[in-house]
Parts: C-alpha cells; structure tokens; sequence
C-alpha cells in the first residue's frame, strides 16, 4: 500500500512539474513575441510611408508592372521628380518587397497598357521612366479613391509581423472636399490639396491620408480590414505577402 502511495505521489509531481513547464514555456513563447514600442513604431512607420500606394499592387495584382508603378507613384510623390532610373525604381522595390526584383524583370515587363495609361514611359535620358501625370475631371470624378490606414501591428516572431489595414473607399473626391470645405474650422491645406487633386494637379497618394474613421462613415465605405506580412530581411522591413 505504501508503494502504490508513493507511486501516486511520484505521478502527480511529474504531472505538476510537466503543467509547470508548459506554462514556462508558453510564458517565454509569450514575452519573446511580444511587441516592443521600438518595433511597433518601426513597423508602423514603414506600413503608414507605403499605404497609400499599396492600391497598386493589391487593385493591379494581375498587372505585371504593379510593382514598378508602386516604386513610381512613391519616387514622384516623396521626391518631386517625374524621371527615374531603373536602379531607382529596383531599389524602392527591393526596398519594400521580399521579391528580388531585377532589370530583366524590368526588361521582360517592358511598358504595359497600364502603364501607359497612367502617363508612364521609356524614358532613355536617364536610363529609365518618365511619369506624366495627367488626369481630367471626369477621370478622377469617375474614379474611388481606395486609402489603406494601420489598424493594427501584430508580432508573430523577431522577423516577422502582421499589419492589418482598414480599407476606405471613396467613390467621389468631391465629398472628400466637400466635406472639408464645410468643416469648421476648416482645414485650408486639406481644401487646397483635395482641389489641387480634383483638378488633376497631384496625384492621389497626396491626398488619401485625409480620409480617415472618422469621417469614412459621411463620405464612403469601410470595405473591412485588410493584411500584410512583413519580414525582416538584409535589416529592412519588407512585405512578404499581402492578403
């Protein structure tokens, strides 16, 4: 009988001492992916410097030059320049990207009808593009605005996180200004930005972040949430996977 006690007490310790464990490990598991700020500013940041890009690539998947007008719209609206080199679109790429794209990419892609229809060319003075931008009223009063704004950051391991994007979408810019013009007090560089771009001055990426939760309900749709997987990779943060 004392056997058969100790016996019990020996299999209740182990099964104490393996319960203990379990929940050790799910507590390191825990601490080692959970966010830091420095991360979670880091990966807020880059997501937020792209998103109003990212229609190109997410609304043009099947776009075989999606990836080099995303470098395009980004290197004319953070650079006021409209030529660039290939090395310059492969590096804004490459950059943001986990895709190695290269200059036989480029070669093979050549200029698409999409491309071309954005106001996009050779361009052999520099090697590269030219991008000129032009846009009539009808064509941006017929065309949503689609803005893409940082929900959510998620950590899933030291290299890799998950970012979810709340999808607004406008399908007329004049109730993005309108409802501007109307505030009070009224924000005069979001009225004259919006004009400039209803005008066919800017591009849309300069003006998308002024459509926000709380106005999206007044103006447009919240088309839900939507994701992207970042990893690090060569100390950069690049989209691995978007969906």
């Amino acid at each position: 009988m004392l056997e058969k006690l100790r016996s019990i007490d020996k299999k209740i310790l182990i099964g104490v001492a393996v319960v203990f464990l379990a929940i050790i490990g799910v507590f390191i598991y825990l601490l080692a992916n959970k966010i830091t700020n420095v991360e979670r500013i880091m990966v807020t940041d880059t997501s937020e410097s792209i998103a109003p890009f990212l229609n190109e690539v997410i609304a043009n998947k099947e776009e075989d030059g999606c990836y080099i007008t995303f470098a395009i719209d980004y290197l004319y609206a953070n650079t006021g320049r409209n030529q660039f080199s290939v090395d310059e679109v492969l590096e804004v790429i490459n950059k943001y990207f986990d895709i190695n794209f290269t200059r036989d990419d480029v070669t093979k892609i050549g200029l698409t009808s999409y491309m071309m229809n954005k106001g996009i060319k050779f361009d052999m003075s520099v090697g590269g593009f030219s991008y000129e931008y032009k846009r009539t009223r009808t064509d941006i009063a017929a065309t949503p605005l689609t803005s893409y704004q940082v929900s959510k950051v998620k950590k899933v391991n030291k290299n890799q996180f998950v970012v979810y994007f709340n999808k607004f979408v406008v399908d007329d810019p004049y109730k993005l200004l309108n409802i501007y013009t109307n505030a009070d007090p009224v924000d005069q560089d979001a009225v004259d930005n919006i004009t400039k771009y209803v005008k066919g001055e800017i591009i849309p990426a300069k003006i998308l972040g002024y459509i926000n939760e709380n106005n999206i309900n007044l103006i447009g749709k919240d088309e839900g949430k939507t994701k992207a997987t970042f990893v690090v990779k060569d100390n950069k943060l690049k989209i691995k996977k978007i969906g």
